[in-house]
């Protein structure tokens, strides 16, 4: 099936990574070389570039890659042999072939401008990073043209070119950018902060915002304001900082009870930027005077807890139903509690509230796999792997409830049962190959060591397509597993697409795990990320 399906590149990297895994790469080399050199074919001859490019052969597969009418082939190519100049002059000949899409054409000029670099052509860099500036300006009021022109001035080393666009194009990116090189005027004054400013309404109104309706321009204007008050913070001006959120609170709280936005809006906002602030107890009170009505809190969850929300949100119904007459601030509190636990551990009332679970549960007619699944995470999260396995035990088809008790079982190192529920998310969900994997890794330290090769194998077959093994890779590494998923990431880099997503970040993973004391392979990890990221920016 892959032989056949060995047409284009995607089909060509499954197959190579198929036959590693056999044992059978250099055996199917010789065949399609002598196929090749008795009959040469373009099919053949790609087949060949990329087998002999997974052997190492780069100047091989190079000599082969000539003789096929694809640039871009023969460019990547040039690019892992470092042959810079070769690599300019052809990517110089897709400039003009890109001018009807600007983000195409800029990508191929940060390009061409790189490789110049590399080859030590000042004069043709220069001259290629002034056509990217006078590209910019050409599109001054394209945001996305701009923001593509300062990332590529950024990844060939010109931040202060770059960030003169980026504070034109995307302001906020600007002031985060701002901030990273710990340049807090500059990032205010993207802002529109002026020091000498008087904290009132004329001050408010006068600052710069967009939106693509008068609802979104006051949002913005609200957020903007936030993200002031937030970097004076951080530049330890916390006197000028408070001044501002006073305001916002003032304002905040006059603010009309309907219309868009209204009074709820804007105290929501005003709570999520407390917390990013890292001001949790004043975000919790702010957070409550918000929640209008029963159904507004799950706004206010969304914007103090992000992806983990759901849970939350689970807790607050459960809350509600146990006493509808508690005020939102305290519930607010109880939850972060459940949420943000520190070193406190479990409320004291745990128990009793477990058991409301159980409770609530014989009432809850929607959504019941997830109110376990997220119990369950709560529990983990306190300690009480207990309570932990009981709620996930309940939903035994859910996938996230699954994946947990399998992972409950493994830090616990109750290999067997691990064993035969990571496997069970694999049956249930065959794109989980990281849970086969990890099925083989508790075999092998049950001392079931012929099962478990069995499973690793599989799983190895299983992630011969590149977006499989990169998620393969990551579960591995988040399971601690790092020698295991550095070794997928190795993979992805030899056989990988060149030019795929997957292949640049395992790159970029690999680099950031490799030791400095390795500098020349840290160096030309990361060089592939960037290169890649000037093609996916």
């Amino acid at each position: 099936q892959l032989l056949r399906d060995a047409d284009g590149d995607e089909g060509i990297t499954q197959l190579v990574a198929y036959l590693d895994v056999e044992h059978r790469l250099d055996d199917e080399t010789a065949k399609v070389r002598q196929r090749y050199d008795a009959e040469p074919n373009a099919k053949d001859a790609r087949l060949l570039v990329y087998l002999l490019r997974a052997q190492g052969k780069i100047a091989a597969a190079r000599q082969i890659a000539e003789s096929i009418d694809d640039p871009v082939l023969l460019r990547l190519l040039l690019v892992e042999e470092r042959d810079w100049p070769r690599a300019a002059v052809l990517q110089a000949d897709s400039i003009p072939l890109s001018q009807a899409d600007p983000l195409k054409h800029v990508e191929n000029l940060g390009l061409l401008a790189a490789y110049q670099h590399l080859d030590g052509d000042v004069t043709g860099y220069v001259a290629t990073i002034k056509l990217i500036q006078e590209y910019a300006a050409a599109n001054r009021d394209n945001v996305t043209v701009g923001w593509q022109c300062a990332e590529v001035l950024f990844l060939n080393g010109e931040p202060e070119t770059a960030l003169a666009i980026t504070d034109l194009a995307k302001p906020v990116t600007a002031m985060n950018l701002h901030l990273l090189r710990h340049e807090y005027d500059q990032a205010l004054a993207v802002l529109g902060w002026k020091d000498d400013s008087a904290i009132d309404l004329p001050w408010y109104e006068a600052l710069p915002s967009e939106g693509s309706s008068p609802y979104q321009t006051q949002a913005n204007r609200f957020h903007r304001a936030l993200q002031i008050a937030a970097t004076l913070r951080t530049a330890e001006r916390v006197d000028e900082s408070e001044r501002v959120l006073q305001f916002l609170t003032t304002f905040a709280t006059e603010a009309p009870t309907n219309g868009s936005p209204n009074r709820e809006g804007y105290l929501r906002q005003l709570s999520g930027g407390l917390s990013r602030m890292g001001l949790v107890e004043r975000s919790l009170t702010v957070g409550a005077l918000s929640v209008g009505t029963h159904t507004s809190y799950a706004n206010v969850l969304n914007d103090l807890y992000g992806t983990e929300a759901n849970e939350a949100r689970h807790w607050w119904s459960l809350l509600h139903a146990a006493n509808k007459d508690e005020d939102p601030e305290t519930r607010l509190r109880r939850i972060h509690q459940l949420m943000r636990p520190g070193s406190s551990g479990p409320p004291d009332d745990f128990d009793e509230l477990f058991d409301q679970t159980q409770q609530r549960a014989a009432t809850y007619h929607t959504d019941t796999a997830s109110y376990w699944h997220a119990i369950g995470t709560t529990c983990r999260r306190l300690g009480r792997n207990d309570a932990a396995e009981v709620c996930f035990a309940k939903v035994p088809e859910y996938l996230p409830a699954m994946r947990a008790l399998a992972d409950l079982f493994a830090n616990q190192q109750r290999w067997d049962e691990a064993a035969a529920q990571y496997e069970a998310v694999w049956q249930f969900d065959h794109q989980q190959v990281g849970a086969l994997y990890l099925a083989s890794d508790a075999l092998r330290q049950y001392g079931h060591k012929e099962r478990a090769n069995e499973l690793q194998i599989l799983a190895q077959h299983l992630a011969v397509e590149g977006l499989v093994r990169h998620r393969l890779a990551v579960d591995l590494d988040e399971r601690g597993l790092r020698d295991e998923a550095a070794e997928q990431l190795e993979l992805l880099v030899k056989f990988g697409g060149m030019g795929s997503w997957e292949l640049n970040d395992a790159a970029r993973r690999l680099a950031d795990r490799t030791s400095d004391d390795a500098p020349a392979r840290k160096a030309e990890l990361w060089q592939h990320y960037l290169f890649g990221t000037f093609a996916h920016g």
